[in-house]
């Protein structure tokens, strides 16, 4: 790229591409002191538009989605070379689990749990239980006053 960043400008790119948000990179990057939040934010989207944090940010994402499908397309073809292995030696359980890598690596198998959650309620009444409460409070020497309005009985 032939435009070139100020430090500044660079540390902004740098920080955002770490994670950070727009204003938090420019408050990293930038001296903040005497801005309002809304004014930070400002400076921040404007920042963003810039045509050469803009062009920076876009390669940035570029070589980011490279790399990924670098990535993927090995694993995918070591899981090919896996299969066609496992397919050679007759080994039906290898060869299902190479096709269940290839399947989650590109996104077309997903994990999933189910889980069941019961609304556990107990087998006594409020009353068999208040009942109960009261017997152990009786047994400690502590007694029990009940606050509860009248209508929740």
């Amino acid at each position: 790229m032939a435009d070139k960043l100020t430090s500044k400008q660079t540390a902004f790119v740098e920080a955002l591409l770490s994670g950070m948000t727009q204003v938090d990179a420019y408050r990293a990057a930038y001296d903040v002191s005497g801005m309002s939040d809304n004014a930070q934010h400002v400076e921040a989207s404007k920042l963003c538009q810039n045509p050469k944090i803009a062009q920076r940010l876009a390669e940035a994402a570029q070589a980011s989605r490279e790399k990924m499908e670098i990535s993927t397309a090995r694993l995918t073809e070591m899981a090919l070379e896996a299969y066609e292995v496992a397919r050679h030696n007759s080994n039906a359980a290898h060869m299902t689990g190479a096709v269940l890598a290839i399947g989650k690596l590109n996104g077309l198998i997903v994990d999933r749990q189910e889980r069941k959650v019961e609304n556990v309620r107990p087998k006594a009444s409020r009353e068999e239980m208040i009942a109960e409460l009261n017997k152990v409070a009786a047994e400690m020497g502590v007694s029990i006053i009940d606050n509860a309005p009248a209508s929740r009985h």
